[in-house]
């Protein structure tokens, strides 16, 4: 009976959060198995722009888009983990809009990290489900996964440290190459404009803390159990 709340309110929030344009890649079975490269605050840390992704449970924006990775320990104790603010530019709303996440980082020298996202993954704090699994010194791919029953939702990123990439295509073409050597090619990304955008002048603001609010479902699971 529990099991089957935990799943009602997974789903419930899914819906209540995600914009419609942007509901992930959903489909049956299970995330594909994917091997975490090393990374370190140097070469994994810093801003990354989004060159194409395959949309995830939220996408703050639509387009010029990017994310800010560091590496620490915020929470004593929780331990290791990934700070990971991601932003971009809602032109419905004529603005930048932010999102930061913490993700618990169990093995520091791979870039196998959980996020909190969906009930089951954060009460199961080892079960991975971002990983970076690829990584250069100008471009990276991540791919994460979240399990929510029987269904899968999996988002993809294409990243790049800079924000304008001389000779696009070819690099695009190259890294998605790799991305289907990784039994990943089943996943179909799109580009994502990164031209004409509005500069950041100022830090922006996260409209809401995930970690927060899963925080709270956890201590109240913990509680109940």
């Amino acid at each position: 009976m529990k099991r089957c709340l935990i799943l009602l309110t997974t789903f419930f929030y899914i819906c209540l959060f995600c914009p419609k344009e942007a509901y992930g890649n959903t489909a049956f079975g299970r995330c594909a198995k994917v091997e975490a490269v090393p990374v370190d605050e140097d070469r994994w840390g810093g801003k990354w722009f989004v060159q194409k992704r395959v949309d995830n449970l939220r996408e703050m924006g639509n387009i010029c888009n990017f994310i800010q990775v560091s590496l620490g320990t915020y929470n004593e104790k929780i331990g290791p983990q990934m700070k990971l603010n991601k932003s971009g530019y809602d032109e419905d709303k004529d603005c930048y809009s932010s999102e930061t996440l913490y993700a618990n980082h169990p093995n520091q020298t791979i870039g196998a990290f959980v996020t909190p996202v969906g009930v089951l993954n954060y009460l199961n704090r080892k079960r991975i489900n971002f990983s970076v699994i690829h990584l250069e010194d100008k471009f990276a791919l991540t791919y994460a996964c979240v399990k929510s029953g029987v269904l899968r939702l999996e988002q993809i990123w294409v990243l790049s440290r800079d924000q304008r990439v001389r000779r696009r295509y070819m690099h695009m073409e190259r890294l998605e190459r790799i991305l289907k050597s990784k039994n990943l090619h089943d996943l179909e990304t799109y580009d994502v404009r990164q031209r004409y955008c509005h500069p950041v002048e100022i830090e922006i603001e996260p409209v809401k803390i995930i970690a927060d609010f899963w925080d709270r479902v956890y201590k109240s699971h913990m509680k109940s159990a």
